[in-house]
Order: C-alpha cells, then structure tokens, then sequence
C-alpha cells in the first residue's frame, strides 16, 4: 500500500506540473493533451484541482499589511512600509495617494 502511494504523490506532481505548464503555455488544451498522451476529460479534472490548490497556495502568500498615514520618525512625509515574513522590510516615501499602491499588490503577494 505503500508503494501505491508513493506512486499517487508522483503522479499527483506530476499532473500538477503539467497543469501549470499548460496554463503559462499559448496552446490550446486540446493540443496540450495530444502532445502529452493525455485524455482531455481527466486533465480538465487536473486544471480544476491545480487552479484550487494555487488559489490556497496564493491565500497562504498574501500577507495581511497595516497602512498608516505616517510611521514613528517619518515626519510629515508619508509613507508605506511592508515586511515581509522573512524580514525584508519596503518602504515607499512621500506617497500622497494610497491609490498609487494598488497595482503594485498582485506583484508584491506572489513574491
């Protein structure tokens, strides 16, 4: 029984990076499963639990961040500052508008 699930994790792993290849590819799935041996019903089933488990992968990442107008020492000059949870600490000064921060986030919550 042991054997078997060793072999399940394997294909599991294995199912999961094709998924991903698939999704950062530019081919169509059903091109994607021809060149892979795939059946295109059961690799949808691995599409489905790949985007599942990157969205929990991807709620694990974001880090929750507190935004204050100014931070102890900053004077009257505004500023954001997030630290990671392994330390590293950005600042951004002399921002007027929190709006300007935004788009930044998507990058900032893979990282």
């Amino acid at each position: 029984m042991a054997n078997r699930k060793r072999g399940d994790n394997a294909n599991n792993k294995k199912m999961l990076t094709l998924a991903h290849r698939y999704l950062t590819g530019d081919i169509t799935c059903m091109e994607f499963c021809s060149r892979h041996g795939l059946v295109y019903g059961a690799f949808q089933y691995w599409l489905k639990k790949y985007r599942r488990v990157d969205k929990e992968k991807k709620k694990e990442r974001f880090l929750p961040m507190r935004i204050s107008a100014t931070l102890p020492g900053a004077g009257d000059e505004p500023e954001v500052e997030i630290i990671y949870t392994d330390g590293i600490r950005l600042r951004i000064r002399g921002i007027r508008n929190i709006e300007f921060i935004k788009p930044l986030l998507p990058s900032l919550i893979t990282r």
